[in-house]
């Protein structure tokens, strides 16, 4: 099995961590994912990236916003979000 390594998305990018941690699979204990250590600096990129971001944001009219979260839960369908989400069984296959 392959293990993703995931990284913090910030400011419209995907950053790497400088440190990660592995994710266990409860059921077997076998590694599922390298996940981001985020530290503090890691934090404080995304907070000043998302104020600025809102800044315009919370301009725009909500008619335009409001179709925006259907993407998200097609985002949520990708295969490479189901690790995130926990979809393995015991035996560490993915049955979603």
């Amino acid at each position: 099995m392959t293990i993703t390594t995931l990284n913090n998305y910030i400011d419209g990018g995907w950053v790497r961590s400088e440190t990660t941690f592995k994710a266990l699979n409860p059921a077997d204990e076998k590694v599922i994912a390298e996940v981001p250590a985020s530290t503090g600096t890691d934090v404080d990129a995304a907070v000043t990236a998302a104020r600025r971001a809102f800044a315009d944001w919370r301009h725009v009219n909500p008619t335009v916003r409001a179709p925006l979260p259907a993407h998200h839960r097609r985002h949520r369908q990708d295969p490479r979000t189901r690790t995130r989400r926990g979809d393995h069984d015991r035996d560490g296959q993915n049955h979603r």
